[in-house]
């Protein structure tokens, strides 16, 4: 069972690359985002683990993704509970209703030519460059 509290953004780096697979007719991908804190001066710096999940369209999205990659995730935290009683488990995910990369966000309402011409934009050189 979910709980939904929300919504939530978060900034950090994929701890891992992303995974996809098809969930009967949906494609649902997942990636953990890992994020850095601060705890004071003099105090050692924790990370905490984000797991994050990316339903249909939203998922053309991932093929940009890897390990390290900067991203900030938009969406609902969920808190899934996993068993009864004493042996009940909590889990905290985030179902992402859009994510930034470079500074762009997208929603899930990009076609992948349109992720691909966005891609190429940025390797491509500014004109005028190097006057």
């Amino acid at each position: 069972m979910a709980e939904n509290l929300g919504f939530i953004s978060l900034s950090g780096r994929l701890a891992a690359d992303p995974e996809t697979k098809q969930v009967g007719d949906y494609t649902l991908g997942t990636f953990t985002l890992a994020r850095s804190q601060y705890n004071g001066k003099g105090k050692e710096e924790t990370t905490a683990y984000w797991k994050v999940e990316v339903w249909g369209g939203l998922t053309n999205i991932m093929k940009f993704l890897r390990k390290g990659t900067h991203t900030t995730v938009h969406g609902d935290p969920r808190i899934d509970t996993v068993g009864d009683g004493d042996s009940r488990k909590y889990y905290t995910k985030i179902k992402a209703t859009g994510i930034e990369l470079d500074g762009k966000m997208h929603s899930g309402s990009e076609t992948d030519a349109g992720l691909k011409e966005k891609a190429n934009e940025k390797k491509a050189p500014a004109s005028g460059a190097g006057f």
